[in-house]
């Protein structure tokens, strides 16, 4: 790439899986009973995370707003990934509320990680997009 610095992306990349790692390490105290869909929901945030990166990358190599308009089209993957995850572990008859505590624990952290890319990478091309 043209502009000046190093690629962010790994650094975000590995604050995703850190915030994976921690999450299942969390999920792993929770009692038996609860903990698959504290599993479920922490995979299904973490996965997604990983997913909005890469997708964001790819927008700002178009522009800045188009990162920013990915935000609502990842927003629209983890609705349906949240919807389906508890259609699951009601289908399972295990508590939702785990399953919502995992994947939204992970959720807000991951949220932060991706805007503080698209940041970063703004920063790094100079401001432009």
């Amino acid at each position: 790439m043209s502009a000046a610095g190093a690629d962010p992306l790994p650094r975000y990349a590995a604050m995703v899986v850190a915030v994976g790692v921690l999450g299942l390490s969390v999920a792993a105290l929770v009692p038996k009973v609860d903990r698959m869909g504290t599993f479920l929901g922490v995979a299904e945030a973490t996965a997604s995370g990983a997913a909005a990166l890469t997708l964001k990358r790819w927008a700002m190599q178009r522009s800045v707003k188009a990162a920013l308009g990915m935000l609502g089209v990842v927003f629209g993957v983890r609705l349906v990934l949240a919807v389906a995850g508890l259609a699951y572990v009601k289908v399972k008859g295990e508590a939702v509320l785990p399953f919502v505590a995992g994947f939204f624990g992970a959720y807000f952290v991951l949220q932060w990680v991706e805007i503080s890319y698209v940041l970063a990478e703004q920063k790094r091309r100079g401001g432009g997009g």
